[in-house]
């Protein structure tokens, strides 16, 4: 997915989001109620025209799918969410951002070096070593300085 799909899945969520909040607020604050609700709606679908014609229809329907994933987290009716090993992987997700693209290339590529032929298991060895990287280095490193940054007064 190119920088245009990231552009397009931030203005789905955003419009989500709006939609969401408006549907559930009790005043939004105009007179006509729906016409905020027809904005955000109209970001989402300029976001998802956007998608077609820049990344096709594959990214269209990934994000139709994260789309309709993220409108029912955000409503809590995705009781899948409640599962601890989700909330870990949640907690890890910027840290598995950073290295999963640089540490999976260097395990695969020792892999290979080593055996020197390419397997699907070396994928599966490189996920398993980043997710075990990413959660010592999210509990070990990220949080004492997050604890520490917050205690730090500017």
């Amino acid at each position: 997915m190119s920088g245009g799909g990231y552009t397009g899945i931030v203005c789905c969520g955003v419009a989500i989001k709006a939609v969401c909040d408006l549907k559930n607020s009790d005043s939004m604050g105009c007179a006509d109620e729906k016409k905020p609700v027809i904005q955000w709606v109209l970001v989402l679908l300029c976001a998802l025209t956007f998608e077609l014609l820049v990344n096709g229809i594959n990214c269209v329907i990934y994000l139709i799918i994260c789309s309709i994933l993220v409108c029912l987290a955000y409503q809590s009716k995705l009781a899948l969410l409640e599962f601890n090993v989700l909330q870990v992987l949640s907690a890890i997700s910027y840290t598995l951002y950073l290295i999963h693209q640089n540490i999976a290339m260097i395990v695969q590529w020792y892999l290979m070096k080593v055996t020197g032929s390419y397997s699907l298991l070396f994928a599966l060895v490189s996920i398993v070593i980043v997710i075990i990287l990413a959660v010592v280095l999210h509990y070990f490193v990220e949080v004492p300085i997050n604890k520490k940054v917050k205690q730090i007064k500017l």
